[in-house]
């Protein structure tokens, strides 16, 4: 890169941050926006406060249905910030979402887009409202979401260029990942370990050792579970749980209550959760008795100190036990209730990320009352259709452009390419087609546990992996668009998907083939 490319390429990172720092001016002053905490007292992912301030690295070995690493950054702000809890987690956050747009600007950069046009894509995703509102909720949506892209161009650097410290990066964010959301199995972690392997063979022991200890941190993590809880699925009450939900809400209530009163449905599983369930009078509904007493209060309590449930307690799982087995009676009472359900995930995926809870009015986030404002302001004096209104088409095509057409064009891309430079020979996949490739499966990994498997807040789950799914179909469009621009200009047989434009002997087939 020349002198003036680099000048270009650093003015318009300063760009990206300026426009994310005036953006976070404006929705704090101007719209009164507030950082959420109130995940901490209330929340069924998070451990009682209490025992994440004085009980902290106990109560996460006995977490038994969350990857425990959301908890420990809770946990330690809360030791470390017993006074400034809210303004310190909140810059943690800024911080993500700073990290979060430098790595659109670099990754749809790398992966098509011009510096201007990736500068201007990553300006405009880190200021949409929705974003704002996610960045300023303490929970685990927000950072997945930055480590999902910070991954995927991880991926692309190692894949560029394998060495030892950039597998450590890239795995080490991957473990990350799967150590705060249980979403991504091990399995998921496995098999982008092999496929990297098997994309870039000449480079795996590089590959390899930079993989090392953040694939020893996710053993570990599961070898522990499997000690004390004897099986390798975190996340089993929730399973169990939403297992019996999708089924029982497709219903009607008189067959459900039918179910119960015939004694085919436990009366420990409850109709529906949320934040203040008495777990032991559900087992004492059930006819379950209350788990013995272990000395570990985060296994033993069934009330938090904020007075919320314990979702992570022994008397819990016993509930989702209940609700697994109940599952089997309500699908033999109704075998289309679990397709039905699936068909209402995948409408609800694609709805605004703010039609859900906590987000919704009534609902305790004051947040989206505030950027409700943003809407009545465009409407009213820009014309603007409100953003809620339009957002699920928008999502649409994003989502079928990413699905569809990126794994077409870029495989086209990397074959002309590589046909051109050398026909008679196998060369690697190219770096940002297996990018691509990545994303598009994560992605769909992803979305298809939550849509197969959870009852609830599926638009929320799919904000999760919306910054990456805008990335790559942006950067898509833009490959798409300038291929069929050269091939039109081009004589009959000349055109390329984005390639090189000079001719293969002045361009090193390893360089044209990594670079496609």
């Amino acid at each position: 890169m020349n002198e003036t490319g680099a000048r270009r390429l650093w003015a318009a990172r300063l760009g990206v941050v300026l426009a994310f720092a005036l953006s976070r001016v404006v929705y704090l002053w101007g719209f009164g926006v507030r950082f959420e905490t109130g995940a901490v007292d209330e929340y069924m992912q998070l451990v009682d406060p209490k025992l994440l301030r004085e009980d902290l690295f106990r109560s996460l070995w006995y977490l038994r249905d969350q990857p425990p690493l959301f908890n420990l950054g809770v946990g330690l702000a809360l030791k470390a910030f017993p006074h400034s809890f809210e303004t310190a987690t909140h810059g943690v956050y800024l911080s993500l979402g700073l990290v979060g747009a430098l790595a659109t600007f670099e990754l749809a950069r790398r992966l098509g887009r011009s510096t201007t046009v990736a500068a201007g894509l990553a300006a405009g995703l880190a200021c949409v409202p929705g974003t704002v509102l996610y960045e300023h909720w303490l929970f685990y949506g927000y950072p997945i979401a930055v480590l999902l892209l910070v991954a995927t161009l991880a991926l692309h650097a190692l894949l560029s260029a394998p060495t030892a410290k950039r597998a450590a990066v890239f795995f080490g964010v991957l473990s990350a990942i799967v150590l705060t959301r249980g979403t991504f199995h091990w399995v998921f972690y496995v098999a982008v370990l092999a496929a990297v392997l098997a994309i870039r063979p000449p480079s795996w022991k590089r590959i390899a050792v930079g993989a090392l200890v953040p694939s020893l941190l996710v053993a570990a993590l599961y070898v522990k579970h499997a000690v004390v809880f004897h099986g390798f699925v975190i996340g089993g009450f929730y399973r169990g749980v939403n297992a019996a939900m999708m089924q029982m809400h497709q219903m009607p209530e008189r067959q459900v209550q039918a179910l119960r009163r015939s004694g085919r449905i436990s009366s420990a599983c409850p109709p529906g959760f949320h934040s203040h369930v008495d777990l032991r009078q559900l087992l004492r509904d059930g006819g379950l008795e209350s788990p013995p007493k272990t000395g570990i209060p985060v296994l033993d309590e069934t009330w938090k100190s904020t007075g919320a449930t314990n979702w992570a307690s022994s008397s819990a799982e016993l509930v989702g036990v209940a609700c697994a087995q109940s599952s089997a009676a309500l699908h033999e009472a109704m075998p289309n209730a679990y397709a039905k359900a699936v068909f209402q995930n995948v409408n609800v995926f694609v709805l605004p990320a703010d039609q859900t809870w906590p987000f919704l009015r009534e609902q305790s986030n004051e947040n989206a009352g505030r950027l409700a404002a943003l809407d009545h302001w465009s409407d009213k004096y820009l014309g603007l259709q409100p953003s809620r209104h339009r957002q699920s088409s928008l999502v649409d095509a994003a989502l079928v452009v990413f699905f569809l057409g990126a794994p077409l064009v870029y495989w086209l891309r990397h074959r002309r390419v590589a046909k051109k430079v050398l026909p008679k020979r196998r060369i690697r996949l190219s770096t940002s087609a297996a990018t691509v490739i990545f994303a598009v499966g994560t992605v769909g990994y992803a979305s298809a546990v939550v849509i197969l498997f959870s009852t609830g807040d599926h638009n929320r789950y799919r904000e999760e992996i919306m910054p990456v799914v805008w990335v790559v179909a942006a950067s898509t469009l833009a490959v798409g668009i300038r291929a069929l621009r050269r091939r039109s200009r081009a004589r009959p047989g000349r055109g390329d998907w984005g390639g090189h434009s000079r001719s293969a002997t002045q361009t090193s087939p390893t360089q044209s083939a990594a670079t496609a």
